[in-house]
């Protein structure tokens, strides 16, 4: 799965951290698997790019 930069430092943070395990009920093994795995498709260069946010809403006015 392509992971975002954004996640790849979650993973890493979760890596680190207990506390943050703990929050997100992620174990360490798991952490350390994913910020493995996400730090080789960002070597390889297949980290997914972040999604442009939408303004918030879409005017339908002029067609309803």
């Amino acid at each position: 799965m392509p992971y975002t930069e954004k996640q790849r430092r979650l993973f890493h943070a979760l890596e680190e951290s207990p506390d943050a395990r703990k929050r997100h009920g992620v174990s360490e093994e798991e952490a350390r698997r994913l910020a493995d795995e996400a730090d080789d498709l960002a070597r390889r260069g297949k980290e997914r790019k972040p999604v442009k946010k939408a303004a918030g809403y879409i005017d339908l006015t002029k067609i309803w």
